[in-house]
């Protein structure tokens, strides 16, 4: 079969920057859409007939960041604040055909079609301040506060019938990941330092689990020093 994968994206950013008494305001809004249709694909790269997949997604993203820092001049106190929103809408349709053996020498041809639509949205507050009043020596406390919003839409149909339950689900996440660093200048341009921070991924739904398990999965979280 001829394979074949038509995708277009595009973006668009926007920054805005203000110097106000003591402090400097900036707003960045980001919006980026993303379509592919079709991708035709020969699953098991055999010259045998069928197992293909017809693949249609289309994703939109946007997101908002407030960020309110100290003056670049600031001496012995620096320190960074903002909220952060964003928004993705995705929206698929998948078409899975299979040759099956069901007996020696008997095949039996199988087709997949799911419709899902995901999305998500995330609300965030960060906050950094670093310390540089001790001589050489630098030390930042910070975090962040996640609040994920996950939701799933999906039917899943097929030949020979198969009776897939239809997913309407919600699901919401809350993550807090602090960060602390300390850092050593040894000579101008030359700094060691150390640094521990939790890094996290929110949870979410997959269109393409079926019943008994949950199409959702848990927040993934990584502690990196």
């Amino acid at each position: 079969m001829d394979q074949q994968a038509d995708a277009e994206s595009n973006g668009q950013a926007l920054r805005l920057r203000r110097v106000l008494p003591g402090a400097i305001l900036t707003a960045v809004t980001t919006r980026r859409d993303y379509r592919l249709d079709p991708l035709l694909l020969d699953i098991d790269q055999s010259p045998a007939p069928g197992n293909t997949a017809l693949i249609q997604h289309d994703e939109t993203f946007w997101s908002q960041e407030l960020r309110l820092q100290s003056p670049d001049d600031t001496a012995d106190w620096r320190w960074r604040g903002g909220l952060f929103f964003s928004a993705t809408e995705r929206d698929g349709d998948d078409t899975r055909d299979f040759i099956a053996p069901v007996a020696p020498g008997v095949y039996l041809p199988i087709s997949q079609r799911t419709v899902f639509a995901l999305d998500d949205e995330d609300y965030a507050l960060i906050g950094l301040v670093t310390y540089g009043g001790v001589d050489r020596l630098g030390l930042t406390l910070g975090g962040r506060l996640d609040y994920a919003v996950r939701s799933i839409e999906r039917t899943k149909t097929g030949t020979p019938p198969v009776p897939w339950p239809a997913v309407d689900d919600e699901e919401t996440y809350f993550t807090a990941a602090p960060e602390a660093a300390l850092d050593y200048e040894l000579d101008p341009g030359l700094r060691v330092y150390a640094r521990t921070v939790l890094g996290f991924k929110p949870g979410g739904f997959s269109a393409y689990v079926d019943a008994p398990r949950s199409p959702a999965f848990d927040t993934e979280r990584n502690w990196a020093s």
